[in-house]
């Protein structure tokens, strides 16, 4: 069975995300969510966007497992670019994932 989530971005917008089952990833273009678990659910640790998930999701997936404990992986097929832009943006402002926020100053690879 498929596990889908809804995570609510600080606009209000509700995007339906399902959890990754460890196949290959579509080349389709996507965001993507890692997070792990917390006391009180899931906690984000990652919002992305990429033209092709298959190569920039499984590239940045390694990077979230080691260095921030990263235990589920979500992905949403979104063709568009600027609304795949726009849905990262707001779910970063909802979240505040630490690994988009070490991205941001510099010390990691941006990813979308």
């Amino acid at each position: 069975m498929t596990v889908q989530l809804d995570f609510v971005g600080a606009s209000g917008a509700v995007y339906r995300y399902f959890e990754r089952d460890g196949d290959r990833l579509s080349p389709s273009g996507g965001n993507f969510i890692f997070a792990t678990e917390a006391a009180d659910g899931l906690s984000v640790i990652y919002v992305g966007e990429a033209e092709n998930l298959m190569t920039l999701a499984d590239a940045r997936w390694p990077e979230a497992k080691a260095r921030y404990g990263a235990t589920h992986a979500f992905v949403r097929l979104n063709v568009t670019a600027s609304v795949r832009r726009r849905e990262r943006e707001d779910l970063i402002s909802a979240y505040n994932p630490p690994m988009n926020a070490a991205a941001e100053d510099g010390s990691a690879a941006n990813g979308g």
